[in-house]
């Protein structure tokens, strides 16, 4: 029929129903009849947004905003698109934007909360991230991003009674169950953690039976099996994703896993078929560098990296794309690449330093380290352990003995670096501990071959 109304209300009770394809072919019918709605652009760009198009979603917010740019939701999603895209920094923009129209709009505190979190900003994502719950305490979502940006801090237990409180308001929310079970695992409650990815799966084996063409579910259920370690399931979760239209994600998340399993050339078709389908989202470009580079081709690596990064790719893209250059032996363009990265991550500063020790200047890489050691999150173990190794080189063996003891002192079950300080106390003429750490690292690994060949390297004692 020719009367708007209708056609709106048929695309919204489909919306409703997770039947997408049909909400966007009814939305188009209505905004042939009248192109000044901005809620019904918007609408049309967030059923493309849940069928994971968010490239495709992108123009239709655009144009909810040219009929009315004072349309905070619009300029939200516009941000929430580009998140899922990789690009959080450039999402800032359209937060701050939705921010500056409506202070108190909870989905934007939460959304730019989010983003802020995902690039590396942990205490300011969860400040807005709190902010929005103050305002919305019934929004699931926004306390799985809590639980998320406490766990990048390191403070389990708030994270864990952040998830009880998403799991309170959506018992079937599959995701908060894996993610506290992860949770618990790290807190040592094996038993409990099992109990939550199953509930879990649970939770998915239900949904699909509902709805089995549901391209989301079988991308979720991919990343729990995933989670899980049970690779060859979570491929085929990820594959049946991909064929029902669950976007990029899947199609990258496929090409990840096919990597991993060395099968490099597989890995390839789902990563090219993103970047065909999907070509502003810089996730198909970047899977696509991966395999190119595992297929022994690391110059067409290094220019699908710089796609992706000019795509907004962000750190991710800019580290790959330093790794890619180091292993050309461009060592210069390789800091270049590195110089765009900003956070709170210790990996591009390790990196960076293996890039200034390979060009001689060891104080550059030493200060490197040290800025990865101050940061308050995952690796500083591995700062520590690379510190060490820059001052063994250096001869200067009582400072990387430090370093070392150090490390262990933050993850004393790792027989690598337990060799690692053996080293050190050999290198100061200290055999006996030496030796004495070198068993410590067979106990802890018995088919250790580096300890192993180590002691066989000891000095004979007379």
């Amino acid at each position: 029929p020719a009367y708007k109304q209708a056609w709106y209300n048929k695309g919204y009770t489909f919306h409703g129903i997770n039947r997408l394809e049909e909400a966007v072919a009814a939305y188009e019918k209505a905004l042939a009849l009248d192109e000044g709605d901005e809620v019904l652009w918007n609408n049309l760009g967030n059923a493309l947004y849940n069928l994971g198009r968010y490239d495709a979603s992108i123009p239709y917010f655009e144009k909810a905003l040219e009929v009315n740019p004072k349309y905070e939701i619009a300029w939200n999603n516009i941000g929430n698109a580009l998140n899922k895209m990789g690009r959080h920094a450039e999402s800032l923009t359209y937060h701050d934007k939705s921010l500056e129209i409506k202070p108190d709009f909870d989905y934007a505190l939460y959304a730019k909360g989010h983003a802020l979190d995902s690039l590396g900003r942990h205490e300011e994502g969860l400040e807005l991230i709190s902010q929005s719950l103050e305002l919305n305490p019934n929004y699931d979502h926004a306390w799985m991003a809590k639980a998320e940006a406490l766990h990048h801090l390191s403070r389990l237990e708030e994270a864990r009674d952040a998830l009880n409180n998403a799991l309170i308001l959506s018992g079937e929310y599959d995701e908060a169950w894996v993610f506290r079970g992860k949770i618990l695992e790290e807190m040592g409650n094996a038993l409990e953690a099992e109990r939550c990815y199953e509930e879990g799966l649970h939770c998915f084996r239900e949904s699909l039976e509902l709805e089995p063409q549901n391209g989301e579910l079988w991308y979720h259920q991919g990343r729990l099996l995933e989670d899980l370690e049970r690779i060859d399931e979570a491929i085929e979760a990820y594959s049946a994703a991909a064929t029902r239209g669950a976007g990029v994600d899947a199609l990258a998340r496929l090409a990840g896993l096919l990597l991993s399993a060395r099968r490099a050339a597989d890995a390839l078709v789902p990563a090219d078929e993103a970047r065909s389908k999907h070509p502003e989202d810089p996730r198909g470009w970047l899977a696509a560098g991966r395999a190119t580079r595992a297929l022994g081709r690391p110059s067409d690596a290094v220019d699908l990296f710089r796609h992706a990064i000019e795509l907004g790719g962000g750190p991710e893209a800019s580290i790959e794309q330093a790794r890619t250059l180091q292993s050309l032996g461009r060592l210069e363009e390789a800091l270049a690449a590195l110089s765009a990265v900003e956070g709170s991550d210790a990996e591009p500063l390790l990196l960076r330093a293996d890039l200034h020790a390979a060009l001689g200047r060891a104080e550059d890489a030493l200060g490197d380290c040290d800025a990865a050691i101050r940061l308050a999150t995952e690796g500083r173990d591995l700062a520590y352990r690379r510190k060490g190794r820059l001052l063994l080189d250096l001869g200067r063996s009582k400072e990387a003995a430090a370093a070392y003891d150090a490390a262990l002192g933050l993850n004393p079950s790792d027989a690598d670096a337990w060799c690692d300080a053996a080293l050190a106390w050999r290198a100061q003429g200290q055999e006996a501990r030496a030796s004495k750490m070198l068993d410590h690292a067979l106990r802890l690994d018995p088919s250790n071959g580096r300890a192993t060949r180590l002691q066989s390297d000891a000095a004979p004692t007379g």
